[in-house]
């Protein structure tokens, strides 16, 4: 079982992107992504799609919030440069 999970929220054009690809390759301690929710309507625009991606930390040492929140950063970073998403929340 991972030791940290953390789900993340995006709007995307709606695209095939594997979002999932681009994040495991973000960090070593990356177990497992997981798309929890995908969501299409008028609220975010009509060629757009929202999708919520849960990230499982399994890390070899203890990690710190801190570095937590990087490796998420880092996540968030990518995938906004290479598909242009907003982070819904």
């Amino acid at each position: 079982d991972p030791l940290w999970s953390r789900g993340l929220g995006d709007v995307y054009k709606r695209q095939a992107i594997d979002i999932q690809k681009i994040a495991l390759k973000q960090s070593k301690f990356i177990d497992t992504t997981k798309i929890f929710d995908v969501y299409i309507g008028e609220n975010i625009g009509k060629d757009k799609k929202s999708l919520g991606l849960e990230i499982s930390l399994t890390p070899d040492k203890n990690l710190t919030s801190e570095e937590i929140d990087e490796i998420c950063q880092k996540i968030i970073n990518e995938v906004k440069e290479k598909t242009n998403a907003t982070l819904r929340f």
